[in-house]
């Protein structure tokens, strides 16, 4: 397990691991969307950044995600059966499932390259290609893959086999001095390749033949390229359009063809009748600044595209309308709190998707439902805080103030009297509060709000966080190597050094005297510490590779940190070690908040909002999706060796086994072919609790074994 320690220069891993938090907006998911495939007119599957795999089989009206054991990119997924599906994506990732996406699991790949398309024939026979011109096979269901490097400054985009010795891989070849596409042709099974001469200047990502003889191959800047020989001779053919890059295309017959393309806020249909001699352009305008960067045509009427941030959208009109299948604002969410665990309040700011200004929103399941508030100000909101279940603020740009005395039912405006933007807000009790922002103003009212009295901070450009231990004693976080300190409730402060020379911008104290401020800047995270009530700071961690946004405590023991590229810190022993746990994204969470040590909450750009049931890590409950146990793991507790038998005289072709810690961390991931009767090594593990996930062609069991 990975721990953070006084004056430890840190270098911490993304852990993989079973998803110990759910999407809760955007929905389905909020990760970028890089390849879909379809079984049939409804069951479909999408895979893309950091691992995240989606199903639906209600032809895309509601998605699963569905968790595995990668968060490396995944650039393609494709199913030769309904059952049996491969993906394949960065580091030399390629997944398996056998039961129709419920459950993947890892394969050796042999390489460590990026792989960006995947495409098998049947169940057996497949292919993967990507960086450096390697393109694998198998013909034992990914057990085993052989690999050939085409060309050092290849990439290879996209896939496709005739038969199971004629095939095309396409792509991109960076060729210092004369960049230009590549089509690569076998005819002996992939055993050799031959390329053909350069035929555009751009990437090639989607190939598709309508019979032996007639192809089409699409890329960028609006590249389509056609082949009546089988792929010996090609010509490039005009699209009418060079703005768009093309990402799919598809023939129903020998004249009859489309393609598929995009660009920010835009999907690119174009349809030919004649073998694509012309084209017709079709443009829809979604409206925003998000971007399709894949799709897929079903059948002649109905196609998908998808691209950044979970969008999807779907046509079953052969583009004449178009639905979006994704939902939730992509607001830039600032703040997060909980007055119980169904009733949560977010803050939003610029929404560069809608190019709206702000957003507000309320829950009263837990999050399950985010309702829009139908607040109108110019700006962003910055942070919302309530003081008990029914009096709340929530603060934003331009001095805007809003108040409410019933839980969020209605919000009064008030009158602050600046244009400063208003950064953070605290109150310890329902008359005194305090609010600090840009230009290092500061406010503070005893009324409730109705009045306040305002100052500038000298020689320092902003204050970024107001908190406050008791009615008397609290502290203010600057863009400076300063802590401001009060203990007469705000009448006096007094400048104490940070420790650190980072900015920091969130503060939590678990007791009087405890507290702690996180930091820093870009890629590099601190945490400074106090144990004598903010007299004196120490630097506790300083390097982290991610700077940290938001802590929260709740308890004296249990407390979070969220920070930039999606990290999530934990501890458990009042902050004297820290673990990183896997949040599945790696887009900033500026803020984080818990209703109780399982129950909690964090949010951040595109509209990002996360919840944890589980306290973030992996749930201790044994999980079985058999019939019937069909295995036993013995001696439990174990302090060396674990044994996995299967008692059944039924021979397993093939068990995969991956072994997690509490917090979910990937410790083992092995795959046993032929075997009844497996041995682990767990001597190098800590003492605790692990889960051993087994798969076979019976399901999947989780057995909770002990360590000690």
């Amino acid at each position: 397990m990975k721990k953070i320690y006084l004056s430890l220069a840190l270098a911490l891993i993304s852990l993989t691991t079973f998803a110990q938090w759910e999407w809760q907006n955007p929905l389905p998911q909020g990760n970028n969307l890089r390849s879909t495939f379809f079984t049939n007119i409804n069951t479909g599957y999408a895979v893309g950044r950091n691992g995240v795999i989606i199903k639906t089989t209600d032809g895309g009206n509601s998605w699963t995600v569905i968790t595995n054991s990668t968060d490396y990119n995944l650039s393609s997924v494709h199913f030769p059966n309904a059952n049996v599906g491969y993906a394949a994506g960065y580091n030399g990732t390629i997944l398996k499932t056998t039961d129709a996406g419920e459950s993947w699991m890892n394969l050796s790949s042999g390489v460590n390259k990026d792989l960006y398309t995947v495409y098998f024939l049947d169940e057996y026979s497949g292919y993967a290609a990507g960086d450096n011109g390697y393109i694998l096979k198998t013909i034992d269901g990914g057990n085993t893959w052989t690999a050939k490097a085409l060309g050092e400054f290849d990439a290879y985009y996209d896939v496709y086999f005739l038969n199971e010795n004629t095939g095309f891989a396409v792509g991109f070849s960076d060729t210092p001095f004369m960049p230009h596409s590549i089509i690569s042709k076998t005819t002996d099974g992939g055993n050799s390749w031959t390329t053909a001469s350069i035929v555009s200047e751009y990437g090639l990502g989607s190939v598709y033949f309508v019979d032996l003889d007639l192809g089409f191959v699409a890329g960028g800047n609006g590249t389509i390229v056609k082949t009546t020989d089988g792929g010996d001779t090609w010509n490039t053919i005009l699209s009418g359009t060079t703005y768009y890059s093309l990402f799919a295309i598809y023939f129903s017959d020998n004249l009859t063809g489309y393609a598929m393309g995009g660009d920010t806020g835009e999907i690119l249909l174009l349809k030919t009748t004649d073998g694509g001699t012309t084209w017709i352009e079709e443009i829809f305008n979604f409206g925003t600044t998000r971007y399709v960067s894949n799709g897929i045509f079903i059948n002649s009427e109905t196609y998908c595209a998808m691209g950044s941030y979970g969008t999807i959208f779907k046509t079953t009109d052969a583009g004449s309308n178009w639905a979006e299948l994704s939902n939730g604002p992509q607001n830039t969410m600032y703040s997060i709190c909980f007055t119980d665990d169904n009733t949560g309040y977010v803050a939003g700011g610029f929404n560069q998707a809608t190019w709206s200004d702000n957003v507000f929103l309320k829950t009263i399941d837990g999050g399950k439902s985010w309702i829009p508030q139908d607040l109108m100000p110019t700006g962003s909101f910055h942070d919302v805080f309530f003081v008990d279940f029914h009096t709340g603020f929530l603060i934003g740009s331009e001095g805007t103030l809003f108040k409410t005395i019933d839980a969020g039912d209605t919000w009064t405006s008030i009158t602050t009297g600046t244009n400063e933007a208003l950064i953070a807000v605290y109150f310890t009790d329902e008359d005194t509060g305090y609010i600090v922002g840009s230009n290092a103003y500061y406010m503070k009212t005893t009324d409730g709000g109705l009045t306040w009295e305002a100052e500038y901070f000298t020689n320092i450009f902003a204050l970024h966080e107001v908190y406050f231990v008791d009615p008397f004693n609290g502290f203010i976080l600057a863009n400076s190597e300063t802590i401001y300190k009060t203990t007469d409730a705000g009448e006096n402060w007094t400048p104490i050094p940070s420790s650190t020379s980072h900015s920091l911008g969130s503060i939590y104290f678990t007791d009087v005297y405890t507290g702690f401020a996180v930091g820093g800047y870009s890629d590099h995270g601190v945490i400074v510490k106090t144990v004598d009530g903010g007299s004196t700071w120490t630097t506790f961690v300083d390097g982290s590779p991610e700077c940290f946004y938001s802590i929260y405590f709740v308890d004296s023991n249990i407390g979070y940190i969220s920070g930039a590229g999606g990290t999530i810190l934990k501890t458990t022993d009042g902050g004297t070690t820290w673990d990183e746990l896997d949040s599945g994204i790696t887009s900033g969470l500026y803020s984080v908040f818990f209703t109780d040590a399982n129950t909690g909450w964090v949010a951040g750009p595109h509209g990002t909002i996360l919840k944890t049931a589980t306290g973030g890590t992996v749930s201790t409950e044994e999980m079985q999706l058999t019939e019937k146990s069909t295995f036993t793991c013995y001696p439990n507790p174990a302090n060396s060796r674990v044994k996995i038998i299967s008692p059944s005289e039924k021979q397993h072709s093939e068990v995969a086994i991956s072994v997690f810690n509490i917090s979910g961390t990937l410790m083992i991931e092995k795959r046993f072919p032929d075997q009844n009767q497996i041995e682990l090594n767990v001597s190098k593990f800590n003492k605790g609790i692990y889960l051993f996930r087994i798969q076979s062609e019976s399901g999947i069991e989780v057995k909770k074994i002990i360590v000690q």
